[in-house]
């Protein structure tokens, strides 16, 4: 499962080269983060992502943000990496 994180780290990033506006990859680069507990790469993803759908009215994005970052955190507090 690890493995497959840092593969879609990897292809996030790589989407993210291409087009550097791509909110979608930011946050799905942002979730890839959190499974790996990369609590701070993930906090300037999700950043990024929400900063750019603010930019563009994406409130769907917004709201699976805010879930994505509460999981993960609890996740994290938890133990639970």
């Amino acid at each position: 499962m690890l493995g497959q994180h840092a593969e879609a780290i990897i292809d996030f990033s790589e989407a993210i080269r291409i087009d550097k506006d791509y909110a979608v990859a930011y946050r799905n680069r942002s979730a890839a983060e959190f499974a790996l507990v990369r609590i701070e790469n993930a906090k300037s993803d999700l950043q990024t992502a929400l900063e750019l759908a603010e930019h563009r009215g994406i409130l769907k994005m917004h709201i699976f943000v805010i879930l994505c970052t509460n999981s993960a955190e609890k996740r994290v507090f938890k133990g639970k990496s």
